[in-house]
Order: structure tokens, then C-alpha cells, then sequence
């Protein structure tokens, strides 16, 4: 369990304000889990159960990928060598075992993914089973509303696959999809979280790349920048100090420091100074941007997840956002008192730990880069010289969510695991002779799906029913 659940915890409770900011319906599953272990008596048991369901579900996602693969023709040798690797290779063992927003939206990936590409090759025509549509709609809302990202995500996929699809149910599909964007980020965050007594998010996390460039110009040429543009950065963030503020890995000091509730003409005034410096030093925004991202395309560093229950450093930051009647003993008693890693496994758990260290030290498949930018570039690339029109577009929800890996604060781990659960499905979608269904010029695509199968085409096998 990482910090940010534990702040999580923490509203849950009662002991700080309860915010959106992570996002709610995260708090509000892991709250009955955490109520139920105040229940039975036993917070771990709580965590411990939550845990087991969430390895249980992401298993099934990955097997329904393995399965879709089968289907599509990989052969018998293919599927199980897939379904081994992602049962003892350590990066997949270990993806699901932390309570956070990542790991509980990563389980509706897999499913969202096997979607995209089903729809993709048969230009739509699945979407005609309504079973299809309705399971879509909820695995999207399910997709969105656990991890606010991938919103975006979502849109910019179906945007892209829109164009493949034929006329008739395109409308139906941006429709659709339409109506779960609205509810997921708009109906929920704006109506039903504030009935809830939750406030908003903020759009802090957003704003990565340009504080850093800027927090970067402020430590570097600090002395030479103009006083209008000083004036309208400190409105922002607050000039003084900024440049000691920047850590180059990490963004997290830089944008605590943005004002979201700051009016629109100051936000627009500190638009004009980032884009004039920008034109000035080119050079050090870039380097600013690649030393927060490096480590997606540089086999660096490891993927190396939260391996244990560090919860001491914290206990400080969370007094400091609790409300003022609680003390750090009220705050000890939620975390430390009561979440714990059993002494009788510290041997076995040490152990364990540090064999993972090593081998993911010592092994280039463990590498952020591999997952986050390799695969899905190598997959790109294939499909490419293949002229693979199909494996051209399955590439698409990796290379968003890279997207937003390089607009994301930190390299964490953890923001990758859409990347790692869909390196193997990839990698075996690269080995099937799959392709895009021909198009259908019929004005009628329902009479015309009905008379003219495409049979001839044994590469493509029927809509998934």
C-alpha cells in the first residue's frame, strides 16, 4: 500500500477532508475493505482480502487476452508459453500485489484492450451483439472511473478506431461512448462527488511538463528573466524559491506549488511567459522534459514495485492535511498501529525481496523502458513493414497511455502497468496473421453482413459472440 492510498485511508476515516483528487470511487472500493477489517478486527485481513480478489480479477483479464489470442488462431505453443511467462515472470507476479488507483484500474485494461482491437477487425460489426455493447460500456466506466487518465485514453482510441468502423455504427459507437465520457467525468465529478461532500480534484497533474520547464529556466537563469514574466510566474507558483524547488526525477514539489484556483487571466498570463521562454532556451525545457522521462526509453532502471509497508516517513505529511483537531497519535493509530507486516515472514519476505532486486537489476526484460516504450515501439515498427493496418491501430491504447506516462509526474512503476499487462498480448498479436475485415459497401451493413461473410478470408475469424 503506497502513500497515496493511505491518504486515501485517511479521508475514508474521517481523520483528513475528503477530496477527489484521488479519485473517489477508488476510495469508496477500498473503503468496504477497510471496513471490513475494522470488523472482523484485523485491517491486514481487510487488505489481505482485497488483494486476493484484485490477483483474481487481473488473472482473468489476462486470461481472456490469452483466450482472444487462441482464438484468432495462435497456436497451442504460443498461448501457453504467454500464459507461463505471466505466471512466474516477477514483473507480472508482483504487478497486482499493491492497494492502489494503478492496480485497480490496470484490472479493467486487458478487457478494455481485447475490446479495441475486436472492434478494430471486424470494422464494428461485433458491437452489433448487444451483450458486446453493454459489457463495453462497463468495462469503460469501470476503466475511467477508477483512474481519471484514462478518459483520455479512452477518447483518443475511439477517435482512432472510429475511422475504421463502418458509417452506420460509428454513430452508434461515439454515441455510446460519449454517454459513458459524460457520466464518468462530468456527471460524476461535478454532481455526484460534491453531493457526496467531497470537494474536486485539482488539475495539478496535468501540468508536469510545463512547471518543470519552467521551475528548470527558474534554477538555471533565474537572474535574467524579464519582471513581467517573473510577476505572472509568481502568481502561478510562486517565483521565490522555485528554482530550489526543482528536482529534475520528480515534478511533485514543483506543481504542489500551482494555484488551480488562480483566475483564468493568470493562468493565460503565465501561458505567454512559458511560451516566450520556451523560445528563448529550447534547449533547457528539453532537458527538463527528458530528465523527468528518461526512464520509459533508457533501459535504466528496473521495475522495481512497492516491496514493503513503509508507512513512519509519512505519518508527518498526513498530520500536516489532517483536520486540526487530530493528532499524530490519531493518525499512528489508523496506519502504523494497525497495518503491519507480520514479523513471523520477515526472513522469508527479505529474502524474497532481495532476489527480486537483483534479478530485475540484472535482467534487461525488467526495465521501465521495455514495457512503457520498447514493446509497443517494436510492435509499431513490425506492423509497419508489414503493411498491418490491424497491428498498426492495436498499438494505439500502449502508445496513449505513453503519452501520458511522459506527461505523468515521476517514473513510477506503478503508472506503467497498463504498459506491462499489454506487452504480452502485443507480443502475440505480432505472431498472428490477422487483419482489418474488408469493408463493407452495402448501404445496408445488416442486410449485408448477413449475405456477404467474408469466408474467404480465413486470416479473420468470425465477431466474438
Amino acid at each position: 500500500m503506497d502513500s497515496d492510498t493511505i491518504t486515501q485511508r485517511m479521508q475514508w476515516i474521517g481523520l483528513t477532508p475528503p477530496s477527489n483528487h484521488h479519485p473517489w470511487f477508488d476510495t469508496m472500493v477500498f473503503g468496504l475493505f477497510w471496513n471490513l477489517g475494522d470488523a472482523i478486527g484485523s485491517p491486514n485481513a481487510g487488505l489481505f482480502t482485497y488483494l486476493l480478489l484484485q490477483e483474481v480479477a487481473l488473472a482473468i483479464g489476462l486470461s481472456l487476452g490469452f483466450v482472444y489470442l487462441r482464438r484468432l488462431g495462435a497456436s497451442r505453443l504460443v498461448m501457453w508459453t504467454l500464459v507461463v511467462l505471466a505466471a512466474v515472470f516477477p514483473v507480472f507476479m508482483s504487478s497486482a500485489a499493491v492497494v492502489s488507483k494503478d492496480s485497480l484500474a490496470v484490472v479493467f485494461w486487458l478487457p478494455a484492450l481485447v475490446l479495441f482491437i475486436e472492434v478494430a477487425r471486424t470494422r464494428g460489426t461485433v458491437l452489433r451483439n448487444a451483450w458486446v455493447c453493454w459489457s463495453g460500456a462497463a468495462i469503460l466506466t469501470a476503466l475511467i472511473m477508477t483512474k481519471k487518465t484514462n478518459g483520455y485514453v479512452v477518447l483518443l482510441c475511439v477517435v482512432i478506431v472510429a475511422f475504421v468502423v463502418t458509417a452506420a455504427i460509428r454513430r452508434r459507437m461515439l454515441l455510446g461512448v460519449a454517454v459513458v465520457i459524460g457520466v464518468t467525468s462530468f456527471v460524476w465529478p461535478s454532481l455526484v462527488v460534491p453531493a457526496l461532500g467531497v470537494s474536486a480534484g485539482t488539475s495539478t497533474d496535468m501540468m508536469t511538463i510545463p512547471v518543470q520547464q519552467t521551475a528548470r529556466v527558474a534554477a538555471e537563469f533565474g537572474a535574467d528573466i524579464p519582471s513581467n514574466e517573473r510577476d505572472a510566474i509568481d502568481r502561478m507558483l510562486r517565483w521565490e524559491g522555485l528554482g530550489d524547488a526543482y528536482v529534475p526525477g520528480r515534478s511533485d514539489s514543483v506543481k504542489g506549488r500551482w494555484d488551480d484556483a488562480a483566475p483564468l487571466s493568470d493562468k493565460l498570463a503565465y501561458a505567454q511567459a512559458w511560451l516566450a521562454q520556451g523560445l528563448r532556451y529550447p534547449g533547457t525545457y528539453i532537458s527538463a522534459t527528458a530528465a523527468n522521462t528518461y526512464e520509459y526509453f533508457a533501459p535504466l532502471t528496473p521495475v522495481v514495485f512497492q516491496l514493503s509497508l513503509t508507512l513512519d516517513r509519512y505519518v508527518p505529511f498526513w498530520e500536516s492535511r489532517a483536520y486540526e483537531e487530530v493528532t499524530i497519535a490519531d493518525i499512528e493509530a489508523a496506519t502504523t498501529d494497525v497495518l503491519f507486516e507480520p514479523s513471523m515472514l520477515d526472513t522469508t519476505r527479505s529474502v524474497m525481496n532481495d532476489l527480486y532486486r537483483e534479478f530485475a537489476n540484472a535482467t534487461p526484460l525488467m526495465s521501465k523502458a521495455f514495457y512503457s516504450s520498447w514493446v509497443p515501439l517494436f510492435v509499431l515498427t513490425y506492423a509497419l513493414r508489414r503493411r498491418s493496418a490491424l497491428h498498426v491501430l492495436a498499438t494505439t491504447p500502449a502508445l496513449v497511455s505513453l503519452a501520458v506516462l511522459v506527461a505523468s509526474p515521476v517514473a513510477l512503476p506503478r503508472y506503467m502497468l497498463p504498459s506491462i499487462m499489454s506487452a504480452m498480448f502485443l507480443i502475440g498479436l505480432c505472431l498472428l496473421p490477422v487483419s482489418l475485415a474488408p469493408r463493407i459497401k452495402n448501404r445496408s451493413p445488416r442486410r449485408s453482413a448477413i449475405r456477404r461473410r467474408p469466408a474467404a478470408d480465413q486470416s479473420s475469424p468470425p465477431p466474438l459472440r
